[in-house]
């Protein structure tokens, strides 16, 4: 599985693959999520707008991308999408730290903050 994290304008966005235990606790992870009313991601505002996640080959779970941000998470697949909510934000936060070696310090440090409730530090491995 390949991880997006959309956060820039006018350059690429960073991506990392999951190693394959890190996919196996992502769909646990993504199986474990409630079905919810769909709520909008932020896709037009400036800065960090979330996670994206896509197989390398074939599909997630039956869906061709999954997206995660403030509690939401949608799950797409042929024109359709499927509403889940990321409670307290478990899932992205956990699905960030599986990239803390690709992502520049400043930019965790801008992201970290929004993503967690109580904003301190991120934790180094």
């Amino acid at each position: 599985m390949r991880v997006e994290l959309d956060a820039f304008s006018g350059r690429p966005n960073l991506q990392w693959n999951l190693t394959s235990q890190e996919a196996a606790e992502f769909l646990t992870r993504f199986k474990n999520l409630c079905r919810s009313v769909g709520r909008a991601s932020p896709t037009e505002r400036l800065g960090y707008r979330g996670l994206s996640v896509r197989a390398q080959a074939g599909e997630i779970e039956g869906y061709d991308e999954i997206l995660i941000y403030n509690e939401s998470v949608v799950a797409r697949r042929s024109g359709e999408s499927h509403n889940f909510t990321d409670i307290d934000r478990e899932l992205e936060r956990w699905l960030l730290k599986t990239g803390m070696a690709w992502v520049e310090d400043g930019l965790l440090q801008r992201i970290w903050p929004e993503i967690e409730k109580s904003p301190h530090d991120p934790p180094r491995g």
